[in-house]
């Protein structure tokens, strides 16, 4: 499904997309730490920061910096992007489940 996005999602991309769902209860936009993510993916806080970066420049994601805090992660752009290749490709994709 990622790969019909326009643009397309990287492998990293998805996989920081998936980790980041992990922390996603309701509608409330996830804010778990990059050091938490980069443990959970693998790789390094630096790594992880490059992954969030790229997805804001597709307009995919929307960091909201807080002081004294994690950042939350706004994915509503997501979202819709994927409602809108699921319509145009008729892929059973369950992307209601994501907007709790």
């Amino acid at each position: 499904m990622y790969s019909k996005l326009n643009p397309p999602l990287t492998s990293g991309e998805a996989l920081f997309i998936i980790q980041l769902m992990n922390f996603k209860w309701n509608k409330r936009a996830p804010f778990p730490s990059y050091g938490l993510l980069a443990k959970r993916m693998g790789l390094s806080d630096k790594a992880v920061r490059r992954h969030a970066a790229a997805l804001e420049a597709k307009k995919y994601l929307y960091r909201i910096q807080r002081v004294g805090a994690t950042n939350k992660f706004d994915l509503s752009k997501l979202f819709d992007a994927l409602l809108e290749a699921k319509a145009k490709f008729g892929i059973p994709f369950p992307v209601e489940f994501f907007r709790l």
